[in-house]
């Protein structure tokens, strides 16, 4: 990539670059990572349900005596007919390896999302390939976590709660804060203040952005409430995911109004892939 830019270096992000000359990487620190082992699977769906007017949940069985290592936060390819792939954040706990939960937005015109899963009936096979990415917990546990999502970016921040309620382990506490439009986009909601009851280090805030008269909750945009009720985040790890959008508000608010050191934001974009 060529050419001249009048911003600051560090606020420079390239998804793809070609250095004009010689060029020295300081990194701010290593950390060794494992590289994920893939597999191909065929997996059957045993339960599907519709929490949401435009979200269905999928669950899927694998193939018995089968196991799919994959770490909270990750996602795994679902193959289509054609060939295309599409992604999605398991949202189970790990230790249930013998499974997949997939959280599914329908979008319009959207040839797995408003095409396939309409018609998928239990015992339907849909071909897998997982796991892929590098979003989860990172950081000192010490270190408290806030959580923010819309939409379905809620999936990987579940799997990382259920992992973290079946290790009976350390607790990290963590504070999710989750984005929607109106009530129902909250579609795990329920479940989410019954995980808050039986467990002193997770709290949940739901901000709607457009409620009806009955809400009596928080209002505006989801990194905002994050805004409103720290004034400093330096001593907090930040994760981001869903709507590209908020991913980017949130990364540069958060950073420039309260502190937050930029390798303590952690993020994952949910962004349509495909045509229609």
């Amino acid at each position: 990539m060529s050419g001249t830019v009048d911003k600051p270096r560090d606020a420079v992000r390239f998804c793809v670059a070609r250095p004009l000359s010689d060029v020295e990487i300081e990194p701010q620190w290593i950390a060794k990572a494992v590289a994920p082992v893939r597999k191909k699977l065929r997996a059957t769906l045993y339960r599907i349900a519709k929490p949401a007017p435009d979200v269905s949940v999928l669950e899927l069985r694998l193939p018995i005596g089968v196991r799919a290592k994959f770490r909270p936060g990750q996602y795994l390819t679902v193959r289509l007919p054609d060939g295309t792939t599409r992604n999605f954040s398991m949202a189970n706990s790990p230790r249930n390896n013998a499974e997949v939960q997939l959280h599914v937005r329908h979008v319009p015109g959207g040839l797995f999302s408003g095409g396939i899963v309409p018609a998928l009936r239990i015992g339907d096979v849909i071909d897998l390939e997982m796991p892929f990415g590098q979003f989860g917990l990172s950081g000192s546990m010490e270190r408290p976590a806030i959580f923010v999502a819309t939409g379905t970016g809620f999936a990987p921040f579940a799997s990382m709660i259920a992992e973290q309620i079946e290790s009976g382990g350390a607790q990290r506490r963590i504070h999710l804060y989750w984005g929607g439009r109106r009530r129902e986009d909250l579609y795990h909601a329920d479940q989410l203040q019954k995980w808050v009851a039986r467990h002193a280090w997770l709290s949940f805030t739901p901000v709607l952005s457009e409620p009806d008269a009955s809400w009596t909750g928080r209002t505006g945009f989801v990194h905002r409430a994050v805004l409103e009720d720290h004034a400093s985040l330096a001593g907090w790890d930040i994760y981001a995911c869903g709507n590209p959008a908020m991913v980017a508000a949130a990364r540069a608010e958060l950073t420039a109004a309260a502190g937050l050191p930029p390798d303590q934001f952690h993020c994952e974009s949910f962004v349509p892939s495909g045509d229609a």
